[in-house]
């Protein structure tokens, strides 16, 4: 089995200057498989960090067959994709689908919600690669 934490983060948001980044680490049958973190290149909202998080764990586990549980704390993000909460900001209904398409790829695949401090290792990646340097 693969467990998957995300997490997206974003300082500044909402604004022209928002930095975002994501945190995923991996875990396969209970051994840290690979622990990922990546700035993104253009401002983001902090649920599109969130997305973004998902999309990028997708793509990083495209072709395993393992069973696969993925978790995040975004309340949003795992409501939105799993279809209990519809899509009130236009904005987010283009990365919901791409998740959506992306988890229907694979045969054995949840995503499923955890509190913030059962993520924290995500979590702590995501908001250091965030932070703004004065180099």
């Amino acid at each position: 089995m693969l467990e998957v934490y995300i997490d997206g983060s974003c300082r500044g948001n909402g604004t022209e200057k928002a930095v975002g980044g994501l945190g995923v680490i991996s875990y396969k049958d209970g051994v840290k498989y690979a622990s990922m973190q990546l700035r993104l290149l253009k401002p983001v909202t902090n649920n599109e960090a969130e997305y973004a998080a998902l999309m990028y764990a997708l793509n990083l586990i495209v072709g395993l067959k393992d069973k696969i549980i993925i978790y995040s704390d975004s309340k949003l993000v795992v409501n939105q994709v799993n279809k209990k909460w519809r899509i009130k900001t236009e904005h987010l209904r283009k990365p919901c689908e791409v998740c959506q398409e992306g988890m229907a790829c694979f045969k054995d695949i949840t995503l499923q919600w955890l509190p913030r401090q059962k993520n924290q290792e995500a979590n702590d990646l995501a908001q250091s690669i965030t932070e703004v340097s004065n180099d």
